[in-house]
C-alpha cells in the first residue's frame, strides 16, 4: 500500500508536471489531481512503481476496452483506428462520435513514477490513450502515440487489440503498462538525441520490443512515441 506521505509527495510532483505541460501546450486546463483509488502499485524486479490514471483512462483500460474487444471483434484488425474507437463508443454512447474522439485524445492519460525508499524519483512517463490520429499509406486513420498505438502489437484470444494483425496474446490490456514501465525505468536505454530515448525488452524467445520515448524538454516529461516488434 502507498503511505500517506508517498501519496502527498506524488500528488505534488504530478500537479507540478501537469501544470507545466498545460502551460507549455497552451491549454486552458489540465488534470492535476487524482483520487487515491486511481493509484496502482507495480513491483518490477524488486522496484516499486505507481501508475496514476485519470478516471477515463482507468475505466477504459481496466474495463471498457476489454469488453469492447469481446463484444465487437469485427472492429479490430481492420487497419482503421476509427473502428477501434467506435467499438469503445458503442459500449456507452453519450454524445456524437467526433466529440468522443476529441474527448479521448485530450487529457486522458496515466503517469508512471518510481518510489525509492519513500521518495519520488524525478523521472516520469506519461501514457495517453493516444496523442493524435494520422492517415496511413492506405488512407485509413492510425493511432499516433499512446497505449492504443502499442496495442497493435498484442492480442487477446488471438484477436489483435487494435488496428494491426500481430498475434501475441496477453491476458488483459493493462499488461502493456507493465511492459512500458520495464522498458522506460529498468531496461538500459539509449538517448539517440536529447529528445529521443530508445529502449528494448524481450517479448518472447523470438522477438523483442523496441520502445521509442519522446522527451518534452521544457517539462522533463517522457511520452511513448512508438513501439516496434523486431526479431532477436
Amino acid at each position: 500500500m502507498m503511505t500517506w506521505e508517498e501519496f502527498r509527495k506524488t500528488r505534488e510532483f504530478i500537479e507540478g508536471k501537469s501544470l507545466a505541460l498545460m502551460k507549455h501546450e497552451t491549454k486552458d486546463a489540465a488534470k492535476t489531481g487524482f483520487p487515491i483509488n486511481n493509484y496502482s502499485k507495480y513491483l518490477i524486479n524488486g522496484r516499486t512503481f505507481y501508475c496514476i490514471k485519470s478516471n477515463v483512462f482507468k475505466a477504459i483500460i481496466e474495463d471498457y476496452y476489454f469488453q469492447a474487444h469481446k463484444k465487437f471483434p469485427e472492429k479490430f484488425e481492420t487497419g482503421n483506428a476509427l473502428d477501434v474507437i467506435d467499438a469503445i463508443y458503442l459500449m456507452e454512447p453519450t454524445f456524437d462520435l467526433e466529440r468522443f474522439i476529441d474527448f479521448l485524445k485530450n487529457e486522458q492519460f496515466a503517469y508512471i513514477i518510481e518510489s525509492k525508499d519513500g521518495e519520488i524519483a524525478n523521472k516520469i512517463l506519461r501514457i495517453d490513450l493516444f496523442r493524435q490520429l494520422d492517415t496511413n499509406k492506405e488512407g485509413k486513420m492510425e493511432f499516433t502515440g499512446g497505449i492504443f498505438h502499442t496495442f497493435k502489437h498484442f492480442s487477446i484470444d488471438n484477436l489483435n487489440l487494435s488496428t494491426g494483425k500481430d498475434i501475441h496474446n496477453i491476458q488483459y490490456p493493462e499488461q502493456i503498462i507493465h511492459l512500458a514501465a520495464e522498458a522506460f525505468f529498468i531496461a538500459e536505454g539509449t538517448h539517440e538525441n536529447p529528445k529521443k530515448l530508445v529502449s528494448k525488452i524481450d517479448l518472447d524467445d523470438k522477438y523483442r520490443l523496441k520502445f521509442v520515448f519522446y522527451l518534452e524538454e521544457n517539462t522533463q516529461v517522457y511520452f511513448i512515441k512508438t513501439i516496434h516488434k523486431e526479431p532477436k
